[in-house]
């Protein structure tokens, strides 16, 4: 029981910091964010609309320039799972629960990142985990409507899945899913930099006599 409590705690703690560091945009539940996150919120409309009352699926927005693509709109998030969340409790909660929950795995695999693959304390890696999501990059892109770079909260678990994938291939699933998830998540600045980052993962390893011994 205390072996569960203590693998459950870190995800806990994760979520109620998401929600403390982005407490601002629960105030007020119908307020919409504002900057770049008015054509974020336009584009799960647009998707939300047409589910639900045309029964169709968001490829095609027709309420912008006379009929934009979603589908071939690579910062769209209409095909995240996330997305559909939007069809119970309305769009303007769901991209809050959107950027909440990023930001708490964001903030998960920190701590699981530097507790674990780095060995440190608990309060170190707690520290870490703190520091990083709720630093000025976030606040700035984040705050200011940038939603294609939410996707840079799924960075720690790149590092996490690639670095213990070299002990046992199966963790590579981890790397293929948050590869997934970062294009579904409208991530055209977190692909390349997390395809930028794997590289130089790989390059560090080859440098490593240990791990091409392995």
């Amino acid at each position: 029981m205390a072996t569960r409590r203590s693998s459950i705690a870190p995800a806990v703690f994760s979520l109620l910091a998401a929600f403390a560091l982005y407490s601002e945009i629960w105030r007020d539940l119908s307020a919409t964010g504002w900057g770049d996150y008015q054509e974020y919120h336009h584009l799960w409309e647009a998707g939300r609309i047409a589910i639900e009352r045309f029964g169709e699926w968001p490829l095609w927005d027709p309420f912008q320039c006379g009929g934009i693509t979603q589908y071939g709109n690579p910062q769209t998030q209409v095909f995240h799972p996330l997305f559909y969340v939007s069809l119970l409790v309305g769009t303007t909660i769901a991209l809050k629960l959107f950027l909440t929950l990023h930001a708490a795995a964001g903030i998960l695999g920190v701590y699981v990142y530097v507790r674990h693959d780095e060995g440190r304390s608990l309060i170190a890696s707690s520290m870490s985990a703190l520091t990083w999501a709720g630093s000025g990059y976030f606040a700035w892109h984040c705050g200011t409507g940038h939603a294609d770079f939410i996707a840079f909260y799924l960075t720690p678990w790149i590092l996490v899945g690639w670095r213990r994938s070299l002990l046992d291939v199966r963790w590579a699933v981890l790397v293929g899913v948050v590869m997934s998830a970062t294009v579904f998540a409208g991530g055209v600045y977190a692909f390349p930099f997390f395809v930028l980052l794997i590289a130089h993962q790989c390059a560090w390893a080859l440098a490593d006599p240990r791990r091409r011994a392995a």
